[in-house]
């Protein structure tokens, strides 16, 4: 254990990550959202672009986890995996209240299911979440108040190539929060 632990005492921040399940996007989808995202951000003035490296899908945001049950959840995130599918991003929209911009598209049957698989899982571990209904989307602008384009079409569209989730890590950093994939132990689900 750390010293920043030990003086922290248990169940204290320095024992607790932040972690969210998500679907991460190949290195093309990836570039292809950047360029999405770049394009948008010229259409909403002040707002904040996300880092490319922190471009997901979140099935199941989690939040603050003790530390200990970081690697089981990891093992078990990873063996959700699907026989393959492709999640089409075909559109951008405006979440006002959340007063982000988002890329995304139709909630394909496997995608629904992979959700709906991971929750289960987070269930049955008795580990919280946001119990949000699933709106399948990617966040690629933050603080935007207003959104004069409205919803608009993404051409042409990407193909996200999705095989499971993967558990995911925020870590605060000089220059901002970074989302680190947890690497996992092999198990089942």
């Amino acid at each position: 254990m750390s010293d920043r632990a030990k003086r922290a005492g248990p169940g204290s921040a320095a024992d607790r990550q932040r972690v969210f399940v998500a679907l991460w996007p190949t290195p093309e989808v990836r570039a292809r959202l950047r360029v999405v995202s770049d394009d948008l951000a010229r259409r909403a003035a002040k707002a904040r672009q996300v880092e490319a490296a922190n471009l997901h899908l979140t099935l199941a945001f989690i939040g603050s986890l003790e530390a200990e049950l970081v690697p089981e959840l990891s093992t078990r995130v990873h063996s959700c995996r699907s026989d393959g599918f492709d999640w089409v991003i075909d559109r951008a929209g405006h979440f006002e209240g959340a007063r982000v911009v988002w890329a995304g598209g139709p909630p394909c049957a496997p995608l629904v299911d992979l959700a709906r698989r991971t929750r289960a899982m987070l269930d049955l571990m008795h580990i919280g979440y946001d119990r949000k209904p699933f709106a399948p989307h990617v966040t690629v602008l933050r603080d935007v108040a207003r959104w004069p384009a409205g919803e608009f079409r993404i051409s042409p569209e990407i193909a996200w190539p999705c095989k499971g989730p993967t558990l995911v890590r925020s870590e605060p950093g000089p220059a901002g929060v970074a989302y680190v994939p947890v690497t996992a132990r092999s198990g089942s689900c």
